[in-house]
């Protein structure tokens, strides 16, 4: 890879970290604290759990909201990952480590940490940063050719552990999990899923107290594509490469790690892992998502050729083609949901648009609080249809 590429490919990263990091500051946050209320932050004991740390060995932790139900929101930051030393070099110190976590975190108006669904405020609600740059997968202590730790997968059991210990997660009957996350969040949540649903919670919580564990998905759904930029580190080998340095790790033996034996990156993409999750799902995917066309085409906004405009339309085919066979088809009666805009975008559930960017008539937030918690109702899957590149009724600009 030229340093041309691994500088582009950088770029691209520190783009989708600002667009879901949500730590918002400054004034316009603080006039934005609103009803929701500030999180919390929570660090993990050390002596109570020595490897959930950061890429630098700081302790990981997570933000808490607590709620007046017996329902649990627990969301993870995403913010691309490093896959060798040149990249992982690269990561930005705020995720990398903890060592600059501010003590509480005002939600993003408009994000679902500000949701105004009833069920989703009453919820306790998680915060978890981002700090181990492997797609929440990776058990491996720090070594060459990085010096990082890549710890996702042991943070993602430690969260769990200490919200049952110490913050009642589970305490009551009734008890619904709702667990998932954006971008490279919503990866660990698809990597992880059925270990939490079918194994850690069950472990962690007093049996009969579970009603359900769902996971919501936000721009997780890679599709197995050529990059149009020759220049480009693929997504697959992206994800081959991230699995092998981090030693992604997969307890549960689940059905995704049975189809694909000695391929266990494919249990990180998308394409190849949602058909194989037994726990209930929402998938949330956006026709042209940025994050992946940026990669693939080398271009911030890829329509300035035929060329890159036919890459889109190809991906935004295979997109809505996988979400047919992958989802749909595989859906028990009335089990998963999903939603995808026609729109040239990355992440809607930590930006300003989780309630009000409308998909035929239907926003993100209205379809997961109908699918998870009941509150109204909304079409299982919710497919917009349009003619061109971003052609979304309620998409931004670009």
């Amino acid at each position: 890879m030229t340093m041309a590429a691994a500088a582009r490919l950088l770029a691209a990263a520190s783009a989708c970290a600002a667009l879901v990091a949500g730590r918002a500051d400054g004034a316009s946050a603080a006039a934005a604290a609103g009803a929701a209320g500030d999180l919390q932050l929570v660090m993990l004991d050390r002596a109570t759990y020595p490897l959930a740390v950061c890429n630098d060995g700081t302790m990981a932790g997570y933000y808490l909201r607590k709620g007046s139900s017996n329902d649990w929101i627990v969301h993870q930051e995403g913010g691309g990952w490093c896959w060798d030393a040149a990249t992982c070099a690269g990561r930005s110190k705020a995720l990398t480590s903890s060592s600059g976590w501010a003590a509480s975190k005002t939600p993003t108006p408009g994000s679902i940490l500000a949701a105004a669904d009833p069920a989703m405020a009453a919820a306790s609600f998680v915060y978890a940063p981002y700090c181990s740059s492997d797609g929440w997968a990776g058990s491996a202590a720090a070594a060459p050719p990085t010096g990082f730790a890549f710890r996702g997968h042991n943070i993602v059991t430690a969260i769990f552990s200490d919200l049952a210990a110490r913050q009642g997660l589970g305490a009551a009957a009734g008890t619904r999990v709702l667990y998932g996350g954006c971008s490279a969040g919503a990866r660990g949540a698809l990597f992880n899923l059925d270990r939490v649903a079918f194994d850690l919670l069950p472990s962690l919580v007093p049996a009969g107290n579970l009603a359900r564990v769902g996971g919501l998905l936000d721009s997780a759904f890679w599709m197995a594509l050529t990059p149009l930029d020759a220049k480009a580190v693929s997504f697959e080998q992206q994800s081959k490469d991230v699995v092998a340095l981090a030693n992604a790790t997969s307890a549960d033996a689940s059905a995704c790690v049975k189809a694909y034996p000695g391929e266990l990156w494919k249990c990180v993409f998308g394409q190849y892992a949602v058909p194989f999750l037994r726990a209930d799902f929402f998938l949330h995917a956006f026709q042209y998502d940025m994050f992946q066309l940026s990669g693939d085409t080398g271009v911030p906004v890829p329509d300035k050729t035929p060329a890159q405009l036919q890459f889109c339309e190809e991906f935004r085919n295979a997109t809505r083609a996988s979400f047919a066979a992958d989802v749909v088809q595989q859906d028990g009666p009335g089990r998963n949901a999903g939603l995808m805009p026609a729109c040239y975008k990355h992440c809607n559930t930590e930006g300003s648009t989780f309630g009000t960017l409308l998909t035929n008539g239907v926003s993100l937030e209205t379809a997961v609080s109908a699918w998870f918690f009941g509150e109204g109702a909304a079409k299982q899957f919710v497919v917009e249809d349009c003619a061109g590149f971003n052609c979304g009724t309620d998409c931004p600009s670009v």
